[in-house]
């Protein structure tokens, strides 16, 4: 298993739960589509593992389509208002900033 397995186990159990209990919405069909397409890639990643030259590294790309089409189905089908968005927003800048400073200024 690699790092971003148990996050992805962790986020679709938590979506499966919100999926369950959560307010009912409708999806727009591009929004259907592009999951779709996402959970296609996945899936091809995932049969990719037999004629990989590596397959230890073709299942943690495995991981990762899986972590980002789990994080789509919950960013897209959960209510967010104005501020939640934002608040989102400035998180990833802050995080990208933060990182880009440190990889700026490392000790070479």
């Amino acid at each position: 298993m690699s790092r971003a397995a148990p996050v992805v186990l962790i986020l679709t159990l938590a979506l499966l739960a919100w999926v369950w209990l959560g307010p009912r919405c409708r999806p727009r069909l591009a929004y259907v589509l592009g999951l779709g397409g996402l959970a296609a890639y996945a899936l091809w990643a995932a049969v990719s593992v037999l004629w990989s030259i590596a397959p230890d590294l073709t299942w943690v790309a495995v991981d990762y389509a899986l972590l980002y089409l789990v994080v789509a189905c919950v960013v897209g089908l959960a209510p967010a208002g104005r501020g939640q968005l934002l608040l989102t927003g400035y998180g990833y800048v802050a995080v990208g900033r933060g990182r880009a400073r440190t990889h700026l200024c490392a000790p070479q």
